[in-house]
């Protein structure tokens, strides 16, 4: 038998297998017995390298084909994305690169023209494989036809699965050694000798093979004149099927091409948009500190500016207060005059006329009249009193409620003085200042932001001697100290009695400018933490008192 039974085995799992581009394939005479043994032996090597390199192709593929759905499928679920991400290294940044590319038309552009440049390849490559199978099962059945007609047989319906070489030789006996040939009859014409042909791919190599196999049967059987055009047409068909394999290796390389230009143009677009974003970073990093420093400066001249501002607008409607009370007093003694003159010149040409009698009513008309200036001016003297007390009261205010420890000796010098003219609230005034100690005043007391940062540093004090009992050593304060480094410590109004929930409470009222509660938590430590806390106790009980004072 032909081996053109192995042409259809072999053809489909060698259409895409991949073969060194070295191999030459030369035409042989059909006399040729040594180079179809040669032939043989590197078509049983090929098909070994094919399947090998085949299997790497085919992992590389499916492992490609299963990270790239693993990515898409991640940006559709949340959850598999937190697993993918996690177990295999890399990916978030991976996958944070894609979204951002996304975002940009370009990379749109890119990933359009590349799913487009896809689909064309993949839909040439099929064409070009239809037509390969097409051209090898058109050149089987006209080489089964071409056998059929030569030998007389008739060519297989289907091509069979490959067999042993033993088996693929023609089942008739032998010629007998014995059988003389023929004397008469011309010897057989040798069988045209044809240009190499260059083929790389396996399953023309095969064919190649089975053509230079018939050769050499129908040279063996004396048919070389018959059949020199149909392999001359075998072979010239065989030729173009190269080109055509040569042409779709081209193509395939020209998409590989396009891929690594639009991989390189997307690093490239990364690289420039990672340093666009590096240059605004620092841009708007720079902006906003020049902004910040321009408010800081404002902000410091707008404070300055509404502080001189107020003070002189105070000053101002002071002075204006006092001249039109001045004016107004003046304005309401003038009238008072013309009135009292009119009606004494009224009445005394009333009296004038004979009536002498209502001299009375008119001097007690003047009584009255003179009443109601009495106490005219007796209220103003109150408002201005009471203006002059109000000013004394805001100026000791603001000199206790200072950041810093500012003595208000003075101001409450003033205050006794504005309060020693007060009829209504001397005594109470009085009383009040009186309540304040002279020490205190010519001290001042500290503020609620100055004693909550002096507790900060009391509190470590206490915690420190937390745990000393009030007979203790130096052994309980030095225990103390260091089981005081691992204790935790406590914030917010925690409930319990101990030195640290106490302490926790307390610096939770002070930021909540609650230093009466503060004052009344502290005060319930007892032993070493008490004596080390009774300065901060002693100037919050003096800034409660001079406050309650300005309350009063």
């Amino acid at each position: 038998m032909l081996r053109a039974t192995r042409l259809s085995s072999l053809a489909r799992p060698a259409l895409h297998a991949t073969t060194p581009r070295s191999n030459l394939i030369v035409v042989k005479r059909f006399t040729t017995e040594a180079t179809t043994t040669t032939a043989t032996t590197t078509a049983a090597e090929t098909p070994k390298k094919n399947r090998l390199g085949r299997r790497l192709l085919t992992t590389t593929f499916l492992a490609a084909t299963a990270f790239g759905g693993a990515v898409v499928y991640s940006f559709k679920n949340e959850v598999f994305r937190d697993t993918f991400t996690s177990i295999v290294p890399g990916t978030e940044e991976l996958l944070d690169r894609i979204e951002v590319f996304a975002r940009k038309d370009e990379v749109k552009k890119y990933r359009e023209k590349a799913v487009v440049i896809t689909q064309a390849t993949s839909t040439k490559a099929k064409e070009y494989g239809v037509k390969a199978k097409d051209a090898t099962a058109d050149v089987y059945v006209y080489v089964s036809d071409t056998v059929g007609k030569l030998t007389g047989s008739e060519a297989d319906p289907a091509p069979a699965a490959p067999q042993k070489k033993a088996e693929a030789k023609p089942a008739g006996p032998a010629p007998s050694k014995s059988t003389p040939r023929p004397a008469s009859g011309p010897a057989p014409a040798p069988g045209p000798t044809l240009i190499p042909v260059p083929i790389t791919e396996p399953v023309l190599i095969e064919l190649s093979r089975t053509i230079d196999e018939l050769s050499s049967i129908l040279n063996d059987a004396g048919l070389a004149d018959k059949s020199k055009s149909i392999v001359a047409t075998a072979r010239t068909e065989l030729a173009q099927l190269s080109d055509h394999f040569k042409t779709l290796r081209a193509e395939e390389s020209a998409v590989v091409s396009a891929f690594t230009d639009l991989h390189q143009k997307t690093d490239r677009l990364q690289a420039s948009f990672d340093a666009y974003q590096r240059d605004l970073q620092q841009d708007v990093a720079h902006q906003s500190e020049k902004l910040q420093d321009l408010f800081d400066i404002e902000r410091r001249q707008l404070l300055e500016s509404s502080k001189d501002t107020l003070i002189s607008s105070l000053a101002q409607e002071r002075l204006r207060h006092a001249a039109e009370l001045s004016d107004s007093l003046v304005n309401q003694a003038v009238e008072l005059q013309r009135k009292w003159v009119r009606d004494i010149m009224y009445r005394v040409e009333n009296e004038r006329a004979g009536r002498l009698a209502k001299l009375d009513n008119i001097l007690i008309r003047l009584r009255a009249l003179e009443r109601i200036s009495l106490d005219n001016a007796e209220r103003i003297d109150t408002s201005s009193r009471a203006h002059q007390l109000w000013t004394a009261v805001r100026a000791l205010s603001h000199a206790v409620h200072q950041n810093r420890k500012t003595p208000f000796a003075d101001e409450l010098d003033a205050l006794t003085d504005v309060a020693g003219a007060s009829l209504d609230h001397a005594e109470i005034i009085k009383t009040v200042v009186a309540s304040i100690d002279d020490r205190v005043a010519e001290h001042g007391v500290h503020s609620v932001s100055d004693l909550t940062a002096r507790f900060a540093i009391v509190r470590e004090e206490v915690t420190r001697a937390s745990l000393v009992p009030e007979d203790g050593g130096f052994m309980s304060h030095f225990l103390s100290v260091l089981l005081s480094k691992v204790m935790f410590r406590k914030h917010g109004l925690v409930p319990g009695n101990d030195v640290e929930a106490i302490c926790a409470r307390t610096e939770w009222y002070l930021h909540e400018n609650d230093l009466d509660a503060a004052a009344r938590e502290i005060n319930q430590l007892q032993g070493w933490p008490k004596k080390l806390a009774r300065d901060w106790i002693e100037e919050a009980r003096k800034h409660l008192e001079v406050k309650q004072a300005l309350e009063v």
